[in-house]
């Protein structure tokens, strides 16, 4: 189950849509440490047409030997409805979910 923007009962979240989601699961025995991803990824706001959120960075990184043999899987989701996803092998959240 996904926990997300529109899971919680709060002002603050006045605005928000899920949009993506982004899982990364390390090995048991690994020791892999990865800090913010967020600083990774680019997302760009249209006012017309689809968001745009660019992972190419993230993916540099992931791809690395040295982080890529630490890793089980990494699962990413999105809206396709809403937005563009540029950078990976992606699941369609909305196919995903229904």
């Amino acid at each position: 189950m996904f926990i997300a923007a529109t899971a919680y009962n709060t002002n603050s979240k006045m605005g928000c849509e899920n949009e993506f989601a982004l899982f990364v699961e390390c090995k048991e025995d690994s020791k892999l440490y990865l800090a913010n991803l967020d600083q990774y990824i680019k997302f760009e706001k249209r006012e017309e047409g689809k968001n745009i959120i660019d992972i190419s960075e993230l993916e540099e990184i992931l791809e690395q030997e040295n982080v890529k043999t630490q890793i089980e899987k990494i699962e990413i989701y999105y809206n396709s409805y809403t937005t563009n996803l540029v950078g990976a092998k992606v699941t369609d959240i909305l196919r995903e979910l229904f």
